[in-house]
């Protein structure tokens, strides 16, 4: 973490990352920095660089998109998200998908989570409940809770496995 120095957890849901310099902090961290008696002006730059923040959708978009094409693939689940929302950027789902996979393919336990919703729904793909259960297993067995609650609902209802209440109950719990 760019603010308190301690190591980030693989966990995307308490981890934030900075478009300007590709710095992550714990979302905790930055709820204390916007909490601080720091002057706005201070507060309107990232810790880590000092860069402004990003102050639309379009230009949170444009520095991300820097990023996920060094590689790094928080940032290819970002863009993901932002092509499947339509934020930032004209929605289209093949888009969404192509970053997913980017990051699945590295081993992003959200953008797995991600696409493994994409073949729930089909959205950008063909509709796969089997493909959607591949994906939340691997986004599972990392500790995603989302992939976890995702997959338990893939047992419940039977879709793309054998229906089971216990292996339902197991990933839920």
């Amino acid at each position: 973490c760019c603010i308190c120095l301690e190591d980030l957890p693989k966990n995307e849901g308490i981890v934030q990352w900075a478009s300007c310099c590709g710095k992550g902090y714990h979302v905790e961290c930055v709820k204390n920095f916007f909490s601080s008696t720091m002057t706005n002006e201070q507060k309107s730059k990232c810790p880590h660089c000092r860069t402004k923040f990003s102050t639309s959708p379009e230009e949170e978009f444009k520095r991300s998109l820097v990023w996920a094409e060094k590689g790094k693939a928080t940032f290819q689940c970002k863009l993901g998200t932002m092509f499947g929302n339509g934020r930032g950027v004209e929605q289209s789902y093949e888009k969404a998908v192509e970053y997913f996979t980017m990051a699945a393919e590295q081993g992003h336990p959200r953008a797995q989570c991600n696409l493994g919703d994409m073949f729930y729904d089909g959205q950008g793909v063909d509709q796969s409940y089997e493909k959607a259960v591949e994906y939340y297993t691997m986004a599972a067995e990392q500790g995603d809770a989302v992939g976890q609650c995702n997959l338990g609902t893939m047992f419940e209802n039977g879709h793309g496995v054998e229906q089971s209440y216990e292996k339902a109950v197991e990933y839920y719990t």
